[in-house]
């Protein structure tokens, strides 16, 4: 009998063992969200001129994939989502996080948040 006791003590330890391991990364996987942490300020100018310059990348391949499509086809396209080489977020300023504006006349594209 006293090893029943001994049996079922431990059954009950380590199911409230087991219950605090699943709380615990419950209230880490769920629990409230961190506050986002802004980069400090000597880091801020280097992070927005990394974003002009992917900006600039961007513009120059949306305007390599037009002049490309316009060889092919005799005729600029109709609107930028018509480039298939290119992916929806290659169609987003990561500084103004706005649309390219495009000219399908003149085949121009510019950026309109920070011309």
């Amino acid at each position: 009998m006293a090893g029943d006791r001994r049996i079922g003590f431990t059954g009950i330890l380590a199911g409230v063992l087991i219950l605090a391991g699943v709380t615990v990364v419950a209230l880490v996987v769920f629990g409230p969200s961190r506050p986002k942490i802004e980069p400090a300020p000597e880091l801020s100018v280097p992070i927005e001129r990394a974003n002009n310059v992917k900006c600039l990348a961007q513009l120059h391949k949306i305007t390599t994939a037009i002049q490309m499509y316009g060889a092919e086809n005799g005729k600029y396209p109709g609107r930028l989502e018509d480039l298939t080489v290119l992916s929806p977020s290659d169609l987003i300023c990561p500084v103004s996080n706005r649309t390219y504006a495009y000219d399908s006349v003149s085949g121009r594209v510019s950026c309109p948040g920070h011309d």
